[in-house]
């Protein structure tokens, strides 16, 4: 039996994929979102009279092309655990404070599809969307169906969901917020930013450090800078995006550290190296990797 292909950690992940390997679900915190809903939302069927204002300039159905054709703007969520109507109208909220375009057709299409699987006897606990993985529930809805006869395309459902899914895992998450791989400022509001951060859109992908003591030490480090402003989002940003080249550089030695050198003499020639890899690498010049030289200097100081 051939084995399969190693996990590769990609820039396209809006959350890190650890989350969605278990349940985050929690009744404390889905009573929170609840309350954070405004209350004309706080309903399980929406039209275009029965909708909030200001949902209104974000769903797709309303703009004027889709007016003109009388395009209807209905959302169904009557057939839904309670719990699981108070997390598509969060997120339905949210999208609109983040200026998203939220597409209502689809949207009832997916609650649809959820309803189904649902009614399911082997997923008649499920409370939550958090409760299966994205790839889970697309497989659940596949099943149904084909057991229907009636096998559909869930591309567009599929990258809906993610959306969705994506929104969740951050709130539902208990842990430090820097613990995750994956740090998305946007979807994820306990990541301190400045007011007009001007590269909030910016990723930062912690799994391309595979070396675990430097991934959770660079995590622990720049999460410390942030917090205590000494950093803004765009410097953390830069300084993860160097730690990559410095990854590469002790893949190149075969390093696993975090005891680099037992030679403080040998750290400059180290230094000289691992600058060199990531100019010649990327192009840039040697003075723009200064901070990775004065990382350097810092884990081989705290290796010792």
């Amino acid at each position: 039996m051939t084995q399969s292909a190693p996990y590769c950690p990609r820039r396209t992940a809006k959350a890190d994929p650890r989350l969605g390997q278990h349940s985050l679900f929690s009744e404390e915190i889905n009573q929170r979102l609840a309350e954070e809903v405004p209350p004309e939302a706080r309903q399980s069927y929406f039209t275009r009279a029965m909708m909030p204002a200001h949902w209104l300039e974000a769903m797709l159905e309303n703009q004027p092309s889709y007016r003109e054709r009388d395009t209807s703007l209905t959302m169904n969520f009557r057939n839904l655990p309670a719990s699981m109507v108070t997390e598509f109208v969060w997120t339905l909220e949210r999208q609109v404070r983040l200026g998203m375009r939220i597409q209502a057709q689809n949207t009832s299409r997916l609650a649809q599809h959820v309803a189904l699987v649902l009614a399911d006897s082997r997923h008649a606990q499920v409370v939550s969307l958090l409760d299966l993985s994205r790839d889970q529930w697309i497989r659940a809805m596949r099943k149904v169906g084909a057991r229907r006869n009636k096998p559909r395309s869930l591309e567009t459902i599929g990258c809906l969901l993610g959306r969705v899914l994506d929104l969740l895992v951050h709130v539902y998450h208990q842990g430090h917020w820097w613990e995750l791989n994956v740090w998305n400022p946007v979807l994820d509001t306990r990541i301190p930013l400045r007011e007009h951060e001007p590269q909030r859109h910016n990723l930062s992908y912690f799994s391309h450090l595979t070396t675990p003591w430097l991934r959770e030490a660079a995590k622990w480090w720049l999460s410390r800078q942030l917090e205590r402003e000494v950093y803004s989002w765009t410097t953390v940003h830069t300084r993860q995006q160097n730690l990559t080249w410095f990854q590469r550089y002790l893949d190149l030695h075969d390093c696993d550290g975090p005891h680099l050198l037992n030679d403080q003499r040998q750290l400059g020639n180290w230094v000289t190296g691992c600058k060199a890899t990531g100019s010649g690498c990327s192009g840039r010049s040697a003075s723009a990797d200064r901070p990775k030289a004065s990382l350097l200097g810092r884990v081989n100081a705290g290796a010792r």
